[in-house]
């Protein structure tokens, strides 16, 4: 394979299915010969697949989306959350801080994020995962509420709320 990306890419499936740690290795090194938003990428994509912080050194500061995300598959939520706020889109550094709080369960950090939407989503996945119901009353998007209150199994309460619901999708479950 000529295209160095897709080199890398091949040899971390082969790595990933088999634990091969020179097969990493050298899918890293395939990487050099690029640069760009292509690295960035492919090296965050590798991080993922193999775990190894080190890679995300070599992620330029121009890609903060591309550190974010390595730093999330790293499970370094502290750093996702950092580079995350360089994100030039503000719309794409909310979506992005969305799921890495989320993952970190921390609602201080939900709270700073900027599009009260996502700050919502955040907030529905933080009460699922650490089963904190009183969340909901902090969420402003009647969805959020209903799709919280039914996964947590409180259907009647979800039922009530759905009452200001214009589209039925959260009701599925119930």
């Amino acid at each position: 394979v000529s295209d160095p990306v897709q080199k890398a890419r091949l040899l971390r499936e082969v790595a990933r299915l088999s634990w091969n740690d020179s097969l990493f290795r050298e899918a890293a090194q395939a990487l050099q010969a690029t640069e760009g938003a292509e690295k960035a990428y492919a090296l965050a994509d590798l991080v993922a697949a193999w775990g190894d912080a080190t890679l995300v050194g070599q992620i330029s500061s121009d890609y903060p989306a591309a550190q974010a995300l390595a730093y999330f598959h790293l499970a370094d939520y502290e750093s996702a959350w950092q580079a995350a706020a360089r994100m030039a889109d503000p719309f794409e550094q909310a979506r992005a801080q969305a799921t890495i709080a989320a993952a970190w369960g921390d609602i201080g950090i939900a709270d700073q994020i900027a599009y009260s939407g996502l700050r919502d989503r955040a907030l529905r996945d933080i009460s699922l995962k650490t089963g904190n119901m009183a969340l909901v009353e902090e969420m402003g998007n009647c969805y959020d509420q209903v799709q919280a209150l039914t996964a947590a199994g409180l259907f009647q309460e979800a039922w009530q709320r759905a009452e200001g619901l214009q589209e039925g999708y959260p009701l599925v479950v119930l």
